[in-house]
């Protein structure tokens, strides 16, 4: 916590994400839409124990973080745990511009409820369509990459045919399908930065040396389109 809290000293705009690919990427389009204008702090957040657990990273916001600050919260599911509420969040939606954006399917509907009162604006996949095709591959779930493209899309941002292709990947790949020798089954999975299903593996204490949690250089590659992903590295 008191890492977190020197990381955020300063921001303007910070992101508590998931730290697999889904949710590092949809940091990611924060940051590609914000950069110019904002000073982004993008923190690996959730419920598991390999990440701050979201209730404590929203406490060192609420203590560190100044007023009328925008947070976006993504990729972090609060469904199927029992410990789920998160009692900070109350406190940071009186003091914060909370977007909350989550593609899993949330079936609580007290939950659902919980975010939507506590937050200035929420998007859940269960409330939207569950199919989508690339490629000609058609998913039964939107990844919140994905959700976040189409918002900030919607909302004036401008992508790159490179990076909407990329983004589409990326989206794919959070599918995290494997075969036994734990190598992706989907064909695009792979057209992801090389190495990126390691991260969730990598410690948590090596991930908070580096700003952004050691993200940066990943996102760096990832959003510049002048180098194919393959040359990248």
């Amino acid at each position: 916590r008191d890492q977190l809290a020197e990381k955020i000293q300063g921001k303007d705009m910070i992101v508590l994400t998931d730290g697999d690919a889904d949710g590092i990427y949809s940091g990611g389009l924060i940051n590609y839409t914000f950069q110019d204008s904002f000073d982004i702090g993008i923190v690996p957040c959730g419920v598991h124990d390999s990440f701050i657990y979201l209730n404590d990273a929203l406490r060192v916001l609420n203590e560190n973080l100044r007023e009328n600050t925008t947070v976006w919260i993504l990729d972090i599911c609060l469904n199927e745990f029992e410990d789920w509420k998160i009692n900070n969040l109350e406190e940071a939606n009186d003091k914060f511009y909370i977007n909350f954006f989550d593609h899993h399917q949330w079936s609580n509907e007290d939950r659902i409820e919980y975010i939507r009162e506590h937050t200035s604006h929420m998007e859940l996949d269960c409330l939207e369509s569950k199919e989508w095709t690339v490629n000609g591959t058609t998913l039964e779930e939107r990844p919140t990459v994905l959700m976040l493209y189409q918002y900030l899309k919607d909302n004036g941002t401008q992508f790159n045919e490179t990076l909407t292709e990329r983004i589409k990947a990326t989206a794919v790949g959070d599918v995290w399908a494997t075969d036994q020798d734990n190598e992706y089954i989907h064909e695009l999975t792979d057209t992801i930065i090389y190495g990126t299903k390691y991260i969730t593996n990598t410690p948590r204490i090596e991930r908070c040396t580096d700003e952004w949690y050691g993200y940066k250089p990943l996102l760096e590659a990832f959003f510049n389109t002048d180098v194919p992903l393959s040359e990248s590295q």
